[in-house]
């Protein structure tokens, strides 16, 4: 199968969007003729793939910033610069997860229609027409959970036949790689008796980092470890430490003795919807975690995967928090289940699965 994935992508990046559509081209490229489509990187992309532990050489075509200096609306532009390459395309399929491009893409590209796949992640950021649109002429939908089918089914009366569930996804090379326990807590400076609750990922305020700090207040001979920040610092029992490439993560998930994503779901939507790649990755680490108790990552973990907190509150995070420390033996058989569950979430199952899907709806 020939699949084009379309992306207005620019690498290096930060963006969490960023590392699944890399890691996710890695696995197309496994079992596919693909190519992968970004408005910007370098010409030697060595250092890239290094950083996010890719194992195999991705084709990448660049299509050029110089349409990026044009004012808004640049998803419009850039449809015209793929629409031409959509028409030297003949046997293609193309996956694009981008809702502005693929909307344009409709009108000014008549080989994309029914030749592409939208992978879905956020719905309500664009008007309803836009979606409604896409999703009509796609050839199939590919959802990262369920919150998201039930909505597309239920809102934009999209057939469920139409619709593939597809959960993002973690690399088990990297974890697979990483040193023993002892040694990583060596290296990364953790005494052996400290017990370190870690938080890796943005910092967006919605994230939950300032309840970690409040908590860090009151369980004072706890390090709370924040990987993800702008800069590194040190304020009493919490450490920052800034953003590191991807394939290190692993290492610092799997020295902490327990993992926190206190996210604050205060949207019921946003609650439903959302697939955090970062939970699966807490799950493939064999470390303890809490998290905030929502449909979309009760999804992942399944029953007595990981102790959930409901409701968001610093008072419930608190009496979480407690237990876990109190009850080493119950949560390290919570991080069991958890291990064993993440093995079907992998970027490489999650691919052969999406192509699977693709196949049927030739």
């Amino acid at each position: 199968m020939i699949l084009r994935y379309l992306t207005l992508a620019e690498y290096p990046s930060k963006l969490a969007n960023r590392l699944q559509t890399m890691k996710m081209s890695e696995a197309f490229s496994r079992d596919s003729d693909f190519q992968l489509f970004v408005k910007k990187a370098p010409q030697n992309c060595t250092d890239i793939f290094g950083a996010y532990g890719i194992g195999c050489e991705i084709d990448i075509q660049r299509i050029g910033s110089l349409v990026g200096r044009i004012a808004w609306p640049k998803s419009l532009f850039f449809a015209f610069v793929y629409g031409k390459i959509i028409n030297k395309e003949k046997e293609a399929i193309f996956y694009i997860r981008d809702v502005l491009l693929a909307f344009f893409l409709v009108f000014i590209a008549p080989g994309f229609r029914e030749r592409f796949v939208f992978e879905l992640h956020s719905l309500g950021k664009f008007p309803h027409f836009m979606y409604s649109r896409v999703f009509r002429e796609a050839r199939g939908i590919v959802s990262t959970n369920n919150g998201k089918k039930e909505e597309l089914v239920s809102r934009y009366k999209i057939s469920e036949e139409k619709i593939f569930v597809a959960p993002n996804g973690f690399d088990p090379v990297l974890f697979a790689d990483v040193e023993p326990r002892e040694n990583v807590r060596r290296k990364l400076g953790f005494k052996d008796a400290e017990k370190v609750v870690l938080y890796a990922g943005s910092t967006q305020a919605w994230k939950g980092i300032d309840m970690i700090k409040k908590l860090a207040k009151e369980f004072s001979d706890v390090t709370f470890v924040i990987v993800g920040g702008d800069s590194s610092s040190r304020d009493g029992n919490v450490i920052s430490i800034q953003a590191q490439e991807h394939k290190i993560i692993p290492s610092y998930l799997c020295a902490a003795d327990l993992l926190i994503a206190p996210y604050d779901l205060s949207d019921k939507r946003v609650a439903r919807l959302f697939s955090p790649i970062k939970v699966i990755e807490y799950m493939a680490s064999g470390t303890p975690m809490i998290a905030t108790d929502a449909p979309s990552i009760r999804e992942f973990v399944g029953e007595g995967g990981a102790l959930l907190v409901s409701p968001y509150s610093y008072n419930a995070f608190h009496d979480a928090l407690s237990f876990a420390l109190e009850n080493d033996g119950k949560m390290r058989q919570n991080a069991s289940r958890s291990l064993e569950r993440s093995k079907q979430y992998s970027w490489n199952a999650r691919a052969e699965s999406i192509v699977s899907f693709i196949k049927s709806k030739s």
